[in-house]
């Protein structure tokens, strides 16, 4: 059963300021003591939200969750542009300063979402210009030739080692 919002506010009130003991508010109250102790260790300037263990345990975070969110759209953003970058690049793009944040918290974080043990591509990545480029190609080729153009017009046989023209195409 949840308690009221005047009742807690009343059993902090008196056991807090009023200097009544824990068994008096409890009676005063129509609460138990349990509960009376729980709602006096409250901080009532959070509105009773006090913060859990886990959250004030250890080292305070060095990315905070804005800084998270920047380097997410830089990954983005950089793989459009460039295709290849590096940790510090990524910083540099977050606007992340070296000093208070270094390269391993990074690295951690990376991993942390996913982007881990992943191999640099040789070959650029397709721009929007190429892809474009590509379609008005792909449809030339629809167009303007048959379905078999790869394989009775083109005038040499491509292997892995070279190529040998055709004697007779």
């Amino acid at each position: 059963m949840a308690i009221i919002h005047k009742t807690k506010a009343l059993v902090y009130y008196l056991s807090r300021f009023q200097g009544l003991s824990i068994r008096e508010v409890a009676r005063e109250c129509n609460v138990s003591r349990a509960t009376v102790w729980r709602i006096r260790k409250m901080d009532m300037s959070s509105n009773g939200c006090k913060k859990t263990r886990r959250e004030t345990r250890g080292r305070p975070r060095k990315l905070n969750k804005r800084q998270e969110r920047k380097l997410r759209r830089s990954i983005q953003i950089l793989r459009e542009r460039e295709g290849n970058f590096t940790i510090k690049r990524l910083m540099e793009n977050a606007c992340i300063c070296r000093k208070d944040v270094s390269e391993s918290t990074i690295s951690r974080f990376l991993n942390k979402e996913g982007y881990y043990y992943l191999q640099a591509r040789k070959k650029g990545l397709l721009t929007k210009a190429d892809m474009k480029k590509r379609r008005i190609f792909e449809r030339r080729m629809q167009n303007e030739y048959s379905h078999d153009v790869w394989t009775q017009d083109i005038a040499f046989y491509l292997d892995g080692t070279g190529f040998a023209y055709k004697r007779n195409p």
